[in-house]
């Protein structure tokens, strides 16, 4: 359910990362009276960051201190009680307890296990995620639902109810960030990268990749290599330039 838990210290220079659009959603705790900067907004309390399908900039001023919780979309349910087509895009304030430096393993333990109410909508939308993502990317939706006797109506409504988009945009967005993790860590050919990814040609590839972040991916691998040289940061949230 929770695909990753992380903390940031950022004890230099204000530095300001890109993030790339993203089929997760995120917790994201400020410590010790930190404020960032999401969008040129300010935000000083923890909030809650639906999936993304499009990139967003976020500002991290010198000694900011942050907890992340990073949740697989079919489990965000089971830990919160909102309105998912609010967050998409964007980000809501959520009331928590408070966690303090010293012992946040201990409370971020205890504010989990406190949320979790039951698995909500999950074992359906868990499969089709684990399928385009590390299965056959390449089977149509259609043929999932027959294959799990249900249609895409059915189907649209619990997604539309569960996490806020559709099935299609969601197996777009997994499909690119597929695409996306290649282009940042590997050096196949970028013809190689979109098959594998799912796509039917390299058309196809270069179309969605720009739907999701407006450049090539020959453009964006370009941009990451200058980003990477310049900061050393190899991830798929890097400096802006």
């Amino acid at each position: 359910m929770i695909e990753r838990i992380w903390v940031l210290e950022n004890n230099e220079e204000d530095i300001e990362i890109y993030n790339p659009p993203s089929q997760y959603f995120n917790l994201i705790i400020p410590i010790d009276g930190s404020h960032i900067l999401r969008n040129q907004i300010e935000i000083q309390s923890p909030y809650l960051e639906g999936l993304s399908l499009q990139p967003s900039a976020y500002s991290y001023p010198k000694g900011t201190k942050l907890i992340g919780v990073r949740f697989y979309p079919y489990a965000i349910q089971s830990f919160f009680t909102i309105d998912v087509k609010k967050v998409i895009n964007s980000i809501v304030s959520i009331v928590i307890d408070t966690i303090s430096e010293r012992n946040f393993i201990v409370d971020l333990e205890s504010l989990l296990s406190n949320l979790y109410r039951e698995k909500m909508h999950q074992e359906l939308l868990k499969e089709f995620y684990w399928n385009y993502r590390k299965g056959d990317n390449s089977i149509l939706i259609e043929h999932f639902c027959q294959k799990h006797n249900t249609n895409y109506t059915s189907l649209n409504r619990l997604f539309s109810k569960a996490i806020g988009i559709s099935p299609k945009k969601l197996e777009r967005l997994i499909k690119f960030r597929k695409s996306l993790c290649s282009v940042i860590d590997e050096n196949d050919d970028l013809t190689e990268v979109g098959l594998d990814s799912g796509y039917f040609d390299q058309a196809h590839f270069i179309k969605e990749f720009k739907f999701f972040v407006g450049k090539t991916p020959s453009t964006f691998k370009k941009i990451i290599q200058k980003a990477d040289r310049k900061t050393q940061i190899i991830n798929y949230n890097f400096r802006v330039l």
